[in-house]
């Protein structure tokens, strides 16, 4: 080599790249740890100290940021980086912060004149990524032996040289919370290169004697599946997933996507008012009229439809564990009154046109015990409901069935006061001769109760004139009138008593709260 030559070989411009890195690292008052045999994907960890002057509870702060270099020295003129696919492998499926830092150096000044930062995130991860799935494709395994190319100036960004920017960018990147970091890193590995429908599994399925295809496509019943094969494609490459031994069978049940959504609406008759669901419609394809199948799916009510044939079943409500609100028990009661007689329509209304609209007249005849219980519980739902509005609960509290029907005599009371309706016997207190005399014969007096409603009650506060009689030593309502309706917190209702009794100069008459045992209506404590 000519003495005068004093150009510099990779191996030279590469331990140039990595002295000037470590002292950035060290003007940055950054920690640069070499790797001393890069057989990782990384030539530095590089660790932010610790913030001494805001530390916090000692025993709950995080680590300060740790990140994985691989750096690169490069003469300006070239925008190509050219890596060890096993390499950068490591580097970019590390779930920690990881980066590649490019030098570019001036040749006739060996000056560097640019820098550049690739994270190993987004669009350089999955070009990794891609690369790894292109190889495994063409089965070459021995990633060791392959290589990819990177250029700076397409997938980094350039910062200034100086190590204040260095560290800002760095520290830019990762953020203030490092475990956010690393789980968003976590879901990109997992996630990048796949596009909706990119996972696909092939079987032929085996139907059991006088089942239908459209009942399994559905998700209806379930099917014997053989020749299994599952396919993903990523970035482009289809794979097979895993391998199924050629013999093997298995029971599926499909979970069906819905092609659309629509209203569902259930009435007595034309112009009776409608009980209305939101619901989804699914339909597999189908060969010919005969075939058409489709199924709707509401909260409260499933529909199947298969050629000319109508079924129909309303989803099953446990009285004891069953929770809906008032508003949705009574739509729900609706839909059962309407049920329980001959004549009710179904209409389903789809979202998008895709389908028309499908209406059906239902023919039959049930049980006046149905027709009773519907009814029953449509009239103590729409009573609940009228006095949770006056309340001002706009959605309200969920609860059972049974907590309803089990205090209808304490809501059909309260609805009648607060209408002003005559009750059917007047409000009654069996008082002792010492209570007379502090209250006197006539008194007002103030009545607190409360409808259980799960882990809310309706509370209502009942304005009392009272006479006393003393034939049967009890006092005797001769006015009643509802003050207020307010919906509480069951934990809210003690200090809610204790607020109305003040200074304890009116009678109050408040129900105590129960946490067990049955409820009744509370009217004679």
């Amino acid at each position: 080599m000519d003495e005068d030559d004093i150009s510099l070989d990779s191996d030279q411009l590469g331990e140039k790249g990595e002295l000037l890195f470590q002292t950035m690292c060290v003007d940055a008052q950054l920690i640069c740890n070499k790797a001393t045999r890069d057989r990782s994907g990384w030539d530095f960890i590089v660790e932010f100290p610790i913030d001494h002057a805001n530390q916090g509870q000692l025993d709950e702060r995080s680590n300060p940021i740790s990140c994985r270099f691989q750096q690169k020295a490069m003469w300006d003129h070239n925008d190509r980086v050219k890596l060890r696919l096993s390499s950068i492998e490591r580097l970019a499926k590390d779930t920690g912060p990881s980066f590649i830092y490019v030098l570019k150096l001036a040749k006739d000044t060996r000056l560097p004149t640019s820098a550049w930062l690739i994270e190993m995130r987004g669009d350089a991860l999955a070009k990794v990524l891609a690369k790894l799935r292109e190889e495994q494709s063409a089965q070459r395994f021995q990633v060791n032996q392959a290589t990819m190319c990177l250029y700076p100036s397409k997938i980094g960004r350039e910062v200034d040289r100086d190590s204040a920017s260095f560290r800002k960018a760095v520290a830019d990147a990762v953020g203030s919370d490092i475990a956010a970091y690393e789980a968003a890193k976590r879901t990109e590995l997992k996630t990048l290169g796949y596009e909706p429908g990119a996972k696909k599994v092939s079987m032929t399925l085996k139907l059991e004697p006088g089942a239908e295809l459209a009942d399994v496509m559905l998700g209806l019943i379930p099917a014997k599946a053989t020749n299994l094969r599952a396919r993903h494609t990523r970035f482009g490459i289809t794979l097979d997933a895993e391998e199924f031994p050629a013999e093997a069978e298995a029971e599926i049940r499909i979970s069906p996507l819905p092609f659309d959504t629509c209203e569902v609406s259930v009435r007595r008759n034309r112009l009776a008012e409608p009980a209305i669901f939101s619901g989804q419609i699914y339909s597999p394809p189908a060969r010919s009229v005969k075939d058409f199948a489709v199924r709707i799916v509401t909260e409260s009510l499933e529909i199947n439809f298969r050629g000319q044939e109508f079924k129909f079943r309303a989803t099953p409500v446990f009285p004891e564990t069953t929770l809906k609100t008032a508003a949705e028990w009574r739509n729900y009661f609706i839909m059962a009154d309407a049920l329980s007689t001959s004549g009710a329509t179904i209409e389903v209304r789809p979202s998008d046109g895709k389908m028309g609209v499908i209406s059906h007249r239902i023919e039959n005849s049930v049980s006046s015990e149905t027709v009773e219980w519907a009814r029953g519980g449509l009239a103590i739902s729409d009573i609940l409901l009228t006095l949770m509005r006056r309340a001002g609960a706009v959605s309200g509290p969920s609860f059972t069935m049974n907590e309803m029907v089990e205090q209808q005599d304490l809501i059909s009371f309260v609805f009648e006061v607060l209408n002003g309706n005559d009750l059917p016997e007047p409000f009654k207190i069996g008082a002792e001769k010492s209570v007379v005399d502090h209250y006197g014969a006539i008194t007002d007096a103030v009545h607190i109760n409360y409808v259980a409603l799960g882990s809310s009650m309706l509370v209502m506060i009942i304005d009392l004139t009272l006479e006393y009689d003393h034939s049967t030593s009890q006092y005797v309502s001769t006015h009643v009138e509802l003050r207020q309706l307010i919906v509480l917190a069951n934990a809210s209702y003690l200090d809610f008593v204790r607020k109305e009794a003040g200074d304890g100069g009116s009678m109050i008459l408040s129900r105590m709260y129960e946490t067990s045992g049955s409820l009744d209506d509370g009217r004679d404590e």
